[in-house]
């Protein structure tokens, strides 16, 4: 770590190391708000294919929860509305903050205390990467040994 970086640990990286979970940390080489942010500033390193992007939503009772889906999924309100037996919406960035502590962008499955339902889809996956609560840094880690680390429901929540 060189002077200019934070001492602070990232908060995925701190829960992964607590729980015995191996993991890569992956530095970017500026700040990555999006899946297609991550891919260009990773220098090669993190592959569309593996990213999973974890999206906070609130249901119509106003309860929060969230879905992780691969990078280039989208949600299907239709499907997760189902799946909640309610109307539900993104969280705005403020609801999200308040929830999960963290920046959209940054969030990810191992920081949660919310319900998480994730999609079917990720479950194919050997490896995945994930924002680590920082915007600079991605986490890649075994999907299997991840999965480990967090309470979750398999579902089908993408168009």
């Amino acid at each position: 770590m060189n002077s200019g970086e934070s001492a602070m640990e990232e908060p995925a990286a701190k829960i992964l190391k607590k729980k015995g979970i191996r993991f890569e940390r992956i530095q970017l080489e500026k700040p990555a708000f999006t899946v297609d942010d991550v891919v260009k500033y990773s220098q090669g390193r993190v592959q569309r294919e593996s990213i999973v992007k974890t999206m906070v939503l609130r249901d119509k009772a106003g309860k929060f929860f969230a879905v992780c889906l691969r990078g280039g999924d989208r949600i299907d309100f239709g499907k997760v509305s189902r799946i909640r037996e309610s109307k539900s919406k993104l969280a705005s960035p403020d609801e999200v903050f308040e929830v999960v502590g963290l920046k959209i962008g940054a969030i990810n499955p191992v920081v949660l205390d919310i319900p998480l339902y994730i999609d079917k889809r990720i479950i194919k996956l050997d490896k995945i990467s994930f924002a680590s609560g920082k915007h600079d840094v991605e986490i890649e880690a075994e999907l299997v040994e991840v999965l480990k680390a967090i309470e979750f429901e398999e579902a089908d929540v993408v168009e």
